[in-house]
């Protein structure tokens, strides 16, 4: 038992702290995937706690143990089922965090990839008409490259 109730502190320990990543999209990628595996981790180790809280409850049940270790036991099946539910429900509550800080995150990028959008619409809108001799267009050659320059900078 002592050995699953470290288990669990060490788990615990693992837990992102969205906090210090909200303002970073790909920070905030690498950590959903982090904190899925840990999920995935808790998950899969799920029945073996169950299991041994399983055992421990048949051991208080019986007359195999003395008072004495039934008490110590019971006290350890404690801890453990309070620090499980509270993993379990720290895991799931940073899941939405995380989640929610990357619906925002990308709607943020959204937001700005739209202004820019509009930005670059409006500049093309007020290019003038092909010029009227080759020295102009040369001009606005040279003006377009240094947009569509612009332009690869922004999507790169």
């Amino acid at each position: 038992m002592e050995e699953s109730l470290i288990w669990l502190l060490d788990s615990e320990e693992k837990i992102i702290d969205v906090d210090l990543l909200k303002n970073n999209l790909e920070a905030m990628k690498q950590a959903f995937y982090e904190h899925e595996k840990l999920a995935d981790y808790l998950y899969n180790n799920q029945e073996a706690i169950l299991k041994l809280l399983d055992k421990s409850q048949f051991l208080i049940k019986s007359h195999i143990c003395e008072e004495e270790k039934k008490k110590e036991i019971f006290n350890q099946q404690t801890l453990i089922k309070k620090h499980w539910d509270e993993l379990r429900n720290k895991v799931l509550s940073v899941r939405t965090e995380i989640h929610e800080t990357l619906m925002s995150l990308e709607q943020k990028q959204i937001n700005d990839f739209r202004n820019w959008l509009t930005e670059a619409e409006d500049k093309i809108s007020r290019l003038p008409v092909i010029g009227p001799d080759l020295e102009t267009i040369k001009l606005q050659l040279k003006e377009h490259a240094v947009s569509l320059h612009f332009v690869l900078i922004c999507f790169n």
